[in-house]
């Protein structure tokens, strides 16, 4: 879900994630988005899930019909386990 600029949360949305590492994420999406910061909630291994939050650099329109956009993590918000 994206964040507006006083950090309140959007309405949630699905994403597919493309690539991501220990500092940053890339994933694609059906629509823009309007926002620079973004909550990301990623399923690690058996049922650990994890909230992020991410600094959104860039958002590309491919050639797909979709859209794909990548940032940096900013903050572990929560991990469930």
């Amino acid at each position: 879900m994206s964040l507006d600029n006083h950090g309140r949360p959007g309405p949630p949305r699905s994403v597919e994630i493309n690539d991501v590492d220990g500092h940053r994420i890339t994933f694609h999406h059906s629509s823009p988005l309007r926002t620079r910061r973004a909550m990301i909630v990623l399923e690690g291994q058996g049922t650990e899930r994890f909230t992020v939050e991410v600094d959104l650099s860039w958002c590309r329109f491919n050639c797909k019909g979709r859209y794909t956009s990548g940032g940096r993590f900013v903050q572990l918000v929560g991990r469930i386990a």
